[in-house]
C-alpha cells in the first residue's frame, strides 16, 4: 500500500472512530473511574515524594499540621495522576469499545446499558491492576515506587487484556 492509500485508510479510521456515538458513552465512566484513581494514586505518592525531595526546603511552616512540602507534592501528584490515569484509561477502553461496535454505531437504549457496564467493568480491571502495582511498588520505595508500581500494574493489566484467549467456537474441533 502507497503513502497516499495509508493517509485515506487512517482518515477513514478516524472519521469511523468520531462518528460512534458508543465511544462518547463510553468516555463519561472511563474518564471518571480512571480520573479519580488516578488521582488518589498520585496524591498518596506525590505526598511521599514531595517529603523525601523537601519541595518546601525553606519553608519552616506547617499547613494545617502537615508539611508543606507533602501538600505541594500530594497536589502535583494528584493532578498529574489524574490527568496520565484519565486519558490512558479512558483511550485504552475506548479502543477496545470501539473494536467492538464499529460495525453497529447506533445508541439505542439496550446498546447502551451494554456499552455501560462494558467501560466500567473495563476501566475497573485496568484500575485494579494499577491499584496492586501502586500498593506492592509502596512496599519497595514509598513514593518513586508507588508511582512506577502503578504503571507496571497497568502495563501488566493491558497485556492481559490484549492477549485474554477468546471464547471457543462451537464448530472448533479441540485435540
Amino acid at each position: 500500500m502507497n503513502f497516499a492509500k495509508k493517509i485515506l485508510t487512517i482518515k477513514k479510521w478516524i472519521y469511523q472512530f468520531i462518528l460512534n456515538p458508543n465511544l462518547y458513552i463510553a468516555a463519561v465512566f472511563s474518564i471518571f473511574i480512571g480520573g479519580t484513581s488516578g488521582a488518589i494514586i498520585g496524591f498518596i505518592s506525590g505526598g511521599f515524594i514531595g517529603y523525601s525531595f523537601q519541595l518546601c526546603g525553606a519553608s519552616t511552616g506547617f499547613l494545617f499540621a502537615f508539611d508543606t512540602s507533602i501538600i505541594l507534592g500530594s497536589l502535583i501528584g494528584s493532578i498529574i495522576g489524574a490527568l496520565c490515569s484519565g486519558v490512558v484509561i479512558t483511550s485504552v477502553v475506548l479502543f477496545k469499545i470501539h473494536k467492538k461496535t464499529k460495525n453497529n454505531c447506533n445508541a439505542s437504549p439496550e446498546n447502551i446499558i451494554q456499552i455501560l457496564s462494558l467501560a466500567c467493568w473495563m476501566s475497573i480491571e485496568i484500575v485494579i491492576g494499577m491499584n496492586l502495582g501502586a500498593t506492592i511498588g509502596s512496599l519497595k520505595s514509598l513514593g518513586i515506587g508507588t508511582g512506577c508500581g502503578a504503571v507496571i500494574g497497568l502495563i501488566m493489566i493491558l497485556l492481559i487484556i490484549t492477549f485474554k484467549s477468546s471464547p471457543k467456537r462451537p464448530g472448533t474441533i479441540q485435540r
